[in-house]
Order: C-alpha cells, then structure tokens, then sequence
C-alpha cells in the first residue's frame, strides 16, 4: 500500500462515525476483505463493531475462497478426464494471479469455458457433480443465457454457483 492510500483509509476510518456503517458498505460491495487488509496495512483504527466484523468477514472470505478453489479444481478434473478441453478464468484464477491472499478479491461464482461442441456434455459432467439448473433464475440472468449461444448457469447442493460458456474453439 502506498503512503497515499493509508493517508486516505486511516482518514477515511477516523471519520466513521456510524457503527456498522463501514462493514455494511464494504460488504455490499464485495470489498470487505480488501477492506480489513487496507486498514490492518494503514495501521487505522476503526469503530470496534466495524473491526470485528471486517475481521470476521475476512476469515469467512478466506474459507469460503479455499472452498470455491476446491471445487474449481473438481470441475477442471471432471471435464478434462472426459477428455473435454476447459479454461477456468475470472473469479479464483484471476485472484490466485493478481491477490495475496487470493480471498481479498470476492467471488460469486465460478466461470469455465469449454469448446462449444463439448457444451452439452460439459453440463452432463457438472450435473453428475450434482450441480443443477438454478431453480428460479433472476429475468435478466434468463436474458443473458438466452442471447448467448451456449452459456448455462448451474448451482449445487452447496451453493456454489458455475457459469459454464461454450465458446472455446
């Protein structure tokens, strides 16, 4: 962090004046994390309702993280051991090369791309994973996969959320 960046967080948290207020911002917008890591770097003090829970948020990241990852590799597995070609990108790939730790960049999903002739057997191979159509998609999430040539979104047992692109060639 650069001495301009603390300047401005341990500024910024001194002027925080409503608990709670700083951790619900930052968790709204997928920052909690990066947040606590900012303010622990800056050496800033911030309310004790904001600490705790900028601090709890940081570990919950943490494993929430350590289990996308594991089922990231799960799903590259399956697909390659069907002899399906895949490239997983955005989300943990993209914080495993730009984070440390790779937590401190939020993710709500998983994003692979496979050739757009495995598409199909792509999705066989994530439902044999137990992943699943998402019941009750939002209307603009159904727009989205309705334009797209081959995107599906899929969900498990868990909660964890793929979006499978068939667009590789």
């Amino acid at each position: 962090w650069d001495a301009r960046t603390i300047a401005l967080l341990r500024d910024a948290a001194g002027r925080c004046v409503v608990p709670g207020r700083l951790t619900a911002v930052a968790s709204a917008e997928g920052a909690a994390s990066l947040l606590h890591a900012a303010i622990v770097a800056a050496g800033a003090v911030v309310p004790p309702p904001d600490a705790h829970s900028l601090h709890a948020g940081f570990l919950l990241a943490g494993a929430m993280s350590g289990h996308q990852d594991r089922r990231l590799v799960e799903i590259v597995r399956a697909l390659e051991g069907r002899g399906i070609d895949v490239l997983a990108f955005k989300g943990p790939t993209l914080a495993h090369r730009l984070y440390d730790p790779p937590w401190l960049r939020a993710s709500e999903d998983l994003d692979v791309l496979v050739p757009r002739g495995a598409f199909e057997a792509a999705g066989e191979v994530l439902a044999g994973l137990g992943y699943r159509d998402l019941v009750g998609k939002p209307a603009a999430l159904r727009r989205m996969e309705e334009r797209a040539d081959r995107t599906r979104t899929v969900v498990n047992g868990e909660g964890v959320s793929v979006d499978l692109q068939g667009a590789l060639s």
